[in-house]
């Protein structure tokens, strides 16, 4: 049986308030393999954006562990963690964040730029494959939401990382769109043999994950 790509063990993560403790997330386990597709749900502020930022090595837990491709990551210096978002994580966010004066090219072979090698051809069949490719030498400002995040979505898997991470993907689009975007998720991740995870809120596109988490008060469950 294959080995998760992504496992949290016991994750806690607190913060002061006052004289008190606020626990965001209290006890949280959860693991991912190759070819999955999983949604984490649940209401405002009960912990999911901040989950999905340790399980990227973007936040230190107060307490548990997480081993991305079997290397545990929480005892990483913070350049090492640097490297291990730059080379395994591939991150879409709520907001596409695309750069405004660089091309719809140029966005990807930055990222290829920063890990130490450009290959315009690579970036140009995967802008391609996402339906982009009269987009190459256009700026940001010009495209569609939707094509923005599919813009993020071929940023995310430049470097061929075996996560990708999506925090609301779909809030600032239409239906159409969003399913679109989530659908083009869901193809990377089956036909490239990567895994994802999403957080959402929107149901409407939940029938295209393999799986669904639920967290609430801190805690989470896996409900399909």
């Amino acid at each position: 049986m294959s080995q998760p790509i992504l496992k949290l063990t016991n994750i806690s993560k607190t913060y002061p308030d006052g004289a008190q403790t606020n626990t965001v997330l209290h006890d949280v386990s959860f693991e991912i393999k190759t070819g999955e597709f999983a949604a984490i749900v649940g209401p405002s502020g009960t912990g999911k954006s901040t989950l999905l930022t340790i399980m990227g090595a973007l936040l230190h837990p107060t307490s548990g562990t997480i081993t991305l491709a079997g290397q545990e990551l929480t005892s990483l210096s913070a350049k090492a963690q640097t490297t291990i978002r730059l080379n395994q994580i591939g991150f879409i966010f709520q907001s596409a964040e695309l750069i405004p004066y660089l091309t719809v090219q140029d966005q990807l072979t930055l990222i290829q730029r920063l890990a130490g090698h450009v290959d315009l051809p690579k970036a140009q069949a995967i802008l391609t494959n996402l339906g982009l490719a009269h987009h190459l030498q256009h700026y940001p400002k010009i495209l569609s939401g939707g094509e923005k995040q599919r813009v993020a979505i071929a940023r995310a898997l430049i470097n061929e990382p075996p996560l990708i991470l999506a925090d609301e993907p779909t809030a600032s689009l239409d239906a159409q769109r969003g399913r679109e975007v989530v659908a083009s998720i869901k193809a990377a991740v089956h036909q490239q043999n990567r895994a994802a995870v999403m957080v959402t809120h929107d149901e409407r596109v939940l029938d295209l994950v393999d799986h669904v988490w639920q967290i609430a008060d801190g805690t989470l469950t896996q409900i399909r």
